[in-house]
Formats: structure tokens, sequence, C-alpha cells
């Protein structure tokens, strides 16, 4: 935990390649310990992800939302907010930097979903959010 702690610490500062290596440590030690399909993991995965964002790493951000992801589905249920945040980040990764717009609306229209099903309203921010990300979706899908 106190590795952990300090890579939150690392990418609060913009110390981005500690906190990555720091979050790694954090994952290997846990799946060590706990398994691979513990929370902690996802909890670790999502972390990693967003290093990996912050360090313009698409593909690595995408394969650790996409671990955090499957294990969220596990221990959280399909339809818990995380869940949802979770897709619409993959959902504007594919759109915003690996321009896949088929796959950002297939992930959009599921985090939607989610979203819905937890009883969030259209006015609430999570909710506008991701419609300005599916409008913007659409509008890019006309010229590609």
């Amino acid at each position: 935990m106190t590795i952990f702690n300090i890579g939150t610490i690392e990418f609060a500062r913009g110390k981005y390649a500690k906190a990555m290596a720091a979050f790694q440590s954090t994952m290997k030690m846990q799946k060590a310990v706990f398994g691979v399909d513990s929370a902690l993991i996802g909890v670790a995965s999502h972390s990693i992800g967003e290093v990996a964002e912050r360090l313009n790493d698409m593909n690595q951000a995408m394969k650790s939302y996409q671990i955090a992801l499957e294990i969220d589905q596990i221990t959280l249920g399909k339809n818990h907010p995380q869940v949802g945040h979770l897709l619409h980040k993959m959902g504007r990764i594919q759109y915003r930097h690996l321009r896949n717009y088929r796959e950002a609306e297939k992930l959009c229209n599921v985090a939607l979903s989610v979203y819905r099903s937890s009883r969030f309203q259209e006015k609430d921010l999570f909710i506008r959010d991701l419609l300005r990300d599916m409008a913007n979706i659409k509008a890019l899908k006309q010229f590609a």
C-alpha cells in the first residue's frame, strides 16, 4: 500500500515515470499475494492506465483499462458506475487518439447504458460529458 501511495503522490507531482514504476511494482506484489482477479489489481491497473495516458501511450492505457474493466465487472458488477467510467475513458481514447470511431461508439453506448442503469440523470456531469463525446464521435465518423 505504501508503494501505491508513493505512486499516487508522484502522479500528482507530474513525475509519471516514477508513478508508473510504483504502480507496476505494486501490481506485481499484489498479484503474488492476492491473485490476478483481486479488486486491488483492478485499482493498480486503472492507475497504470492513467499514467500511460499522461505519457501518451494510448495502447498501454487501453490494455490497463481493459484489465481494470474485467476485474471491476467481476468485483463490482457490470452495472456499477466505475464500469461505466472505464468504458467511457476507453471510448474517449478510441476516438481522440486511436481514431477508431466504431469502437469508440460501441464503448460509449455501453457506458451510457451502465450510467442510466445506475440511475444517473441527463443533467449529471457523467452523462453530459459522455453525450458530448458521443456527439463528437458521430460527427467525426462522417469525415472518416
